[in-house]
């Protein structure tokens, strides 16, 4: 897929009318596209610690590693 469409369509679908957790999945499942991964996890740093906001691929037993 051609990488300036990629990057629109994540534009595009962080701007859309969706709630946060829809929306880190749908960046997760574009940045798919762009870059093939097995797993992927986005995390946002709340004070000192990492907190899981979206993944793909990962088991749950995962997150607290």
């Amino acid at each position: 897929m051609d990488k300036v469409k990629i990057l629109t369509d994540i534009a595009l679908d962080l701007t859309a009318a969706l709630n946060a957790k829809d929306r880190y999945l749908k960046l997760l499942q574009a940045l798919h596209r762009a870059i093939p991964y097995d797993a992927a996890a986005l995390m946002r740093l709340e004070g000192d610690d990492l907190v899981v906001k979206a993944a793909a691929g990962l088991v749950e037993d995962a997150f607290g590693r």
